[in-house]
């Protein structure tokens, strides 16, 4: 039995989505740093930072054809985590900030799916990876990296609206 929808459900929905001016001017207006922001925004791209070294790593283990050894997915997570942490510390609450911390916990999945995957293969439980594969898992975590840091300064300089 296909389940019916009340008359008017999809109409008060998009009534409930409708932008006003004032949001899409905030959304897509340059906010320059202010003395208040620009911390913020520092703490929040150094953490990318961190999180973004554990891929360089991944490079590097990839191209030598190394496991990254058995504490990588306890400092992905950790490095995930720290992010996670700063963005929640400086981002006001919004859909950027969930977008960004979503963004972190895609990326920690993408390098720890890598690092099982090598690790696997270096203990003879596993076939070797392609390495366009972990390319391709790293590439992922990397991009995620970025799309949380852009969710999250647009949080901050929208102000969570």
């Amino acid at each position: 039995m296909i389940a019916r929808r009340r008359p008017g459900f999809l109409a008060a929905r998009r009534s409930k989505m409708s932008l006003t001016p004032e949001q899409l001017d905030n959304w897509f207006t340059y906010h320059a740093p202010t003395e208040e922001t620009a911390p913020k925004y520092a703490a929040i791209r150094e953490a990318e930072c961190n999180a973004a070294d554990l891929c360089a790593w991944l490079d590097v283990c990839i191209d030598d054809r190394l496991a990254p050894g058995s504490t990588f997915h306890d400092r992905v997570n950790a490095t995930g985590r720290d992010f996670t942490v700063a963005i929640d510390g400086h981002a006001p609450d919004s859909a950027d900030k969930s977008a960004a911390i979503r963004c972190v916990r895609i990326a920690c999945n993408a390098l720890n799916e890598a690092g099982a995957a090598m690790i696997a293969y270096s203990e003879g439980r596993a076939p070797r990876p392609s390495t366009e594969w972990l390319a391709r898992l790293n590439g992922i975590a990397r991009d995620q990296l970025v799309f949380a840091r852009w969710q999250a300064t647009r949080a901050i300089a929208c102000g969570g609206k």
